[in-house]
């Protein structure tokens, strides 16, 4: 697994802070979480990605609220993205999800999922 990102924290302004940490062996949260990190180091493994990491970075959305995104990818021209898979998703978590995607506009926010044939969907949220 790529792993190389070793910054503590990066400013982004007042109020959007972003905290980066290394998690070189995760523990993932569900079965779909770790498919598609099978799914994202075979990409990494051909050269589709630079770069791929499991909950690396804590955004900042106000005084007492953050969003962790599950997956960090760099795409193989450089862009920074996040990936949130979700099996099912709560109203709230969408709503928390837009609102994160238009707070942070400089990354790429995508929605992942996976149909019942195990194909990965992809809704770009910005």
């Amino acid at each position: 697994m790529a792993t190389n990102i070793r910054t503590d924290e990066i400013q982004m302004g007042k109020r959007n802070r972003v905290r980066v940490k290394d998690k070189p062996d995760p523990k993932f949260k569900s079965g779909l979480e770790r498919d598609y990190a099978n799914f994202l180091e075979t990409l990494y493994k051909q050269g589709q990605i630079q770069y791929w990491s499991y909950e690396p970075i804590r955004l900042r959305m106000g005084d007492a609220t953050g969003y962790n995104p599950d997956f960090f990818v760099i795409s193989s021209d450089g862009e920074p993205q996040f990936h949130e898979t979700k099996g099912f998703m709560r109203p709230n978590a969408r709503t928390k999800l837009y609102t994160c995607a238009e707070q942070y506009w400089m990354f790429c926010f995508y929605l992942v999922t996976r149909n019942k044939k195990k194909e990965w969907h992809w809704e770009k949220l910005n």
